[in-house]
């Protein structure tokens, strides 16, 4: 009956709601706020030593909250966030309801330099026909906690993009921000049916943006990330005391 199909449908929303949350970073700097410094590592989880500090799976704190997530600091570059993830969610099948992917982004567009934002579109440069091997992916809808905070195109690669991919007919088009990770967290949690979010704060230009002839420093990147984190970290959690 119509009431029965109802009521089953509000019991599993609330039960997928009450699941924990993985929020994943890519180094120990983006945890930051998230874990204690006496954080212990999950032993349901070895994951191979990287050269990232502290690359793992914790129990999350976030500041005395009982949001009752988790914190996976899952490697730089794609292919680490990746494999990290995929080795978490096959070592605790059924524990994470969503994935949030937290961290630094890059502008493309000048305008979200400074900004944190949400990401509703992912998609992957740097492979030369992205038309046909790597279709833009949509991320989860947003909850009404955060949804003041603007929306955003967020493209993957291994390196800092240049002029000439960006004026390439390949280059995803309406690519507002870039990072070196979501594109991959985004396929693996498609495979496996579990919905990602993702909260980025931009802290530096690609290359040949209007204005900026060249790629940020990684010391300019390190006093931004400083400078922005904070920011970010609380539109975070306002996010995870959604589902808490």
């Amino acid at each position: 009956s119509t009431w029965a199909r109802d009521l089953l449908f509000v019991l599993s929303w609330e039960h997928k709601r009450k699941m924990a949350t993985l929020v994943v970073v890519a180094c120990e700097r983006e945890a930051f706020g998230l874990l204690p410094p006496e954080a212990a590592l999950d032993e349901r989880v070895r994951l191979p030593a990287m050269h990232e500090r502290g690359v793992g799976l914790y129990r999350c704190c976030c500041e005395g909250r009982c949001c009752g997530c988790s914190v996976l600091v899952a490697g730089v570059l794609a292919c680490n966030a990746a494999s990290s993830l995929a080795a978490v969610l096959c070592a605790c099948p059924g524990a994470f309801a969503r994935v949030v992917n937290f961290g630094a982004a890059g502008a493309i567009d000048p305008a979200m330099f400074g900004r944190t934002c949400l990401v509703s579109q992912s998609s992957q440069y740097g492979v030369g026909d992205n038309v046909h091997w790597v279709h833009p992916l949509s991320l989860a809808d947003v909850p009404p906690a955060v949804e003041d905070l603007p929306r955003v195109h967020c493209t993957t690669g291994n390196r800092y993009s240049t002029v000439e991919e960006r004026a390439s007919p390949f280059f995803p088009a309406g690519a507002q921000v870039e990072d070196m990770e979501l594109y991959a967290l985004a396929c693996v949690c498609r495979s496996v049916g579990v919905e990602l979010h993702a909260v980025k704060y931009v802290t530096n230009f690609a290359p040949g943006v209007v204005g900026h002839s060249s790629a940020s420093s990684r010391d300019e990147m390190r006093r931004n990330i400083l400078a922005f984190r904070g920011v970010a970290h609380n539109h975070l959690l306002r996010l995870l005391d959604h589902w808490a």
